[in-house]
């Protein structure tokens, strides 16, 4: 609010439409500069003799000065005033100066006059440039020697002031007009902001989309365009604020973006060609989306296209500075879940890349395993010995609301804000960018906790609210609750190390850092089986890996042979969960002797097909169509046959994982250090995710081949 007017300038002939004003920082004494475009396309142009000791003559310091725009002669002495008409057809509605070149740039809606430069000594001819349907909005950079422009046709056009016939580049991608645009040189990006209220973020040297934000103010209306100003949005950075950060305006709200201040590096690989980047500590595909999700020892998360090797989402401080240690996607594939080195648990959006909802924590020891059953009720286990359900279901979540301190949480159509204080900003972290709204005040009772699809808080306090759905919650930090249903106080007596879940049986087997195994019957929530494995120098090795093989599970003429696989010190081990007897085969996989596998995966529609990845960095692909059907009575037999196994990198592979996208059979890798690749199953490289050249998934002659070490 606006709570002191000391100047009060009346008496143009045409509304003022825009506003610039332009002041030397480092010589404050020297002239400064005020423009103001009119709706009939002209500029005012004011120069202000000596600002430092006020603008007009006789100046009040608190006491409101009216100036009238004729009698401006009167100020003569310390103001001088110029008008220049028609410079545009339409209003103008966009001034900006560039002091280097001493221009002043104009835009409006005219396609003859879109955008105009024009000397602010009033010499010379214009350059102007012409844009089908006019511009809205631009923005320029004179160090880049860029201006970036916006308008009624969704097109964010890159131009050269030197060129004015055709634009560097079109970046193409929002569904309605583009309110406003700035260039973020610092990062190297470019924002650009619709009407939708749809914030995209481009790369100044690729013009790749890195990230799309759908900003939800409680403004907005279910299935209507929502109302902007004149300045959508307003890019800060130093001096002007401490750090920077971009302000998007949507009626009487506010979001506040803070922004990262330098150039950051791509998560999980390097720019410039998919090498190592940021520690990988989980990884999964996801072939509903065709994605593949990375988390990292630095707390990031990196969401990949699987047929291009792009970046489609990158979040920042996904657990604070905790490493993320687990990862599971829910039953409908459009979520994911992650657990952290702390104990915290988090659900994101695989579409927008935004934090859902945060679970309940138990205590403060790592989450090594989580699995998702069909009812969307999650398991998670860790370092606490326990496992631990969560209900992820809409109609039947739990939330608990702590009284730690003056914070409040809105979920807005699954979009998370989160103030700090009462009277501070919300803000919400979506990689490396807050958002949030302005000025809360939290209603005194909870109406609905046990729906909470939305919650509203308004600018000026709680309002009544006369949309349905709408819930207000009070003082508090929300979570989804966690229900300790599960036995597992008379389980295991080590770490929990890894967790697996099979639908088809209705069990679900967790294995632990002194070897123990352990069969949990769903309905129950109760171990209706113990299994004990091979043994190392007369000590349980630690178990690193469990995979159930649902295509065998859900088989009545197979679901009684080994339907689940283990790893324990390089061996895979099968084991059956229904029969009289349980072991049915075991052989060591790794090539060389006191390795370890790390990770499994399978054909699941099939089970014709076993991979393991190792700690010495090989990959191996295991023919299992008739392997672990027969009861062995010998400690170790045969090995299946081996169809498949390369050398990915001389270093430990965290996660492998065979899946089908696109009828055919890939194989993703990923390594310690960083690197994440795609294969097919005879071994040929497709490429790194966050290699500098893109691939095509169907087309092999995009396919960055290597040479493997066999």
């Amino acid at each position: 609010m606006i709570r002191n007017v000391l100047l009060l300038m009346s008496g143009f002939r045409s509304v003022p439409t825009s506003i610039c004003y332009w002041h030397d920082v480092q010589s404050p004494d020297k002239p400064s500069l005020l423009f103001l475009g009119d709706e009939k396309g002209g500029i005012h142009l004011l120069r202000f003799l000596n600002p430092s000791k006020g603008l007009f003559k006789d100046s009040p310091k608190k006491e409101l000065l009216r100036i009238f725009l004729p009698d401006l002669s009167h100020h003569g002495d310390v103001v001088s005033h110029h008008y220049v008409p028609n410079v545009h057809r339409q209003p103008i509605n966009r001034v900006m100066f560039a002091p280097d070149t001493k221009v002043i740039m104009t835009s409006s809606e005219s396609d003859r006059t879109s955008v105009v430069f024009t000397k602010v000594t009033l010499t010379g001819e214009p350059t102007v440039w012409s844009v089908e349907q006019g511009v809205k909005c631009f923005d320029y950079s004179a160090a880049l020697q860029l201006m970036v422009t916006g308008g009624c046709d969704r097109a964010v056009r890159l131009w050269s002031p030197f060129v004015t016939t055709h634009p560097v580049a079109a970046l193409w991608g929002h569904l309605t007009a583009v309110l406003d645009v700035a260039i973020y040189q610092r990062a190297g990006q470019i924002f650009s902001y619709s009407r939708d209220a749809v914030l995209k973020v481009w790369d100044l040297v690729s013009h790749a989309c890195l990230k799309t934000i759908h900003l939800q103010f409680p403004c907005q209306q279910p299935s209507r365009i929502p109302e902007h100003g004149g300045v959508p949005f307003l890019l800060l950075s130093p001096p002007l604020s401490e750090r920077p950060h971009l302000v998007v305006g949507c009626r009487d709200y506010l979001a506040l973006l803070h922004l990262p201040e330098t150039r950051s590096a791509r998560a999980g690989g390097s720019s410039g060609g998919g090498g190592e980047g940021p520690g990988i500590t989980c990884a999964l595909c996801n072939s509903t989306l065709r994605q593949v999700v990375t988390g990292h020892a630095d707390s990031s998360l990196s969401i990949w296209d699987v047929e291009s090797g792009r970046t489609r989402i990158q979040i920042l401080n996904a657990h604070g500075e905790e490493a993320v240690t687990s990862m599971a996607l829910d039953s409908s594939h459009r979520r994911l879940i992650t657990g952290s080195r702390s104990g915290t648990i988090k659900v994101w959006s695989l579409i927008s890349g935004l934090n859902l909802h945060k679970l309940e924590p138990l205590t403060d020891s790592e989450v090594t395993g989580l699995t998702c059953l069909r009812d969307d009720k999650l398991l998670a286990v860790g370092w606490s010995q326990r496992i631990v359900q969560y209900d992820l279901s809409v109609k039947s979540k739990v939330l608990k609301i702590e009284n730690a301190q003056q914070s409040l949480r809105i979920d807005l159509r699954s979009r998370i804000f989160t103030p700090e204080s009462i009277s501070s900003l919300i803000k919400l972290t979506v990689g490396s960018f807050q958002l949030g709204t302005l000025s809360v005040h939290a209603s005194q009772q909870i109406l609905n906790p046990i729906f909470p699809q939305t919650y509203y808080v308004s600018r000026a306090g709680c309002e009544d609210c006369c949309h349905s759905g709408l819930n207000y919650i009070s003082k508090g930090d929300m979570y989804v609750g966690a229900d300790v249903l599960w036995k597992s106080r008379s389980g295991h007596t080590g770490d929990i190390s890894a967790v697996s879940q099979c639908s088809a049986l209705g069990v679900v087997a967790t294995a632990s850092r002194d070897g123990g195994l352990i069969i949990w019957r769903c309905e129950t929530q109760r171990p209706v089986l113990h299994l004990q494995g091979p043994t190392e120098k007369g000590a349980m090795p630690p178990i690193d890996g469990l995979l159930f093989l649902q295509h065998r599970a859900g088989d009545r003429r197979l679901r009684n042979g080994g339907v689940l696989v283990s790893s324990q010190a390089g061996s895979l081990c099968f084991w059956s969960v229904t029969g009289q007897t349980h072991t049915y085969g075991q052989f060591y996989a790794p090539e060389q002797p006191g390795e370890r596998v790390l990770s499994l995966s399978s054909n699941q529609t099939e089970n014709t097909l076993v991979v393991s990845g190792d700690t010495s960095g090989r990959l191996q692909i295991w023919s299992i169509a008739d392997f672990g059907l027969v009861i062995q009575h010998q400690p170790v037999c045969e090995q299946p046959p081996l169809l498949q196994s390369w050398t990915v990198q001389r270093e430990e592979l965290v996660h492998v994982e065979v899946f089908n996208v696109a009828d055919q059979l890939w194989v993703l890798t990923a390594s310690a250090s960083g690197s994440v690749s795609l294969w097919t199953k005879d071994g040929d490289h497709v490429g790194s995710f966050g290699q500098q050249e893109l691939w095509s998934i169907t087309e092999p002659a995009t396919h960055q081949r290597l040479g493997l070490m066999v």
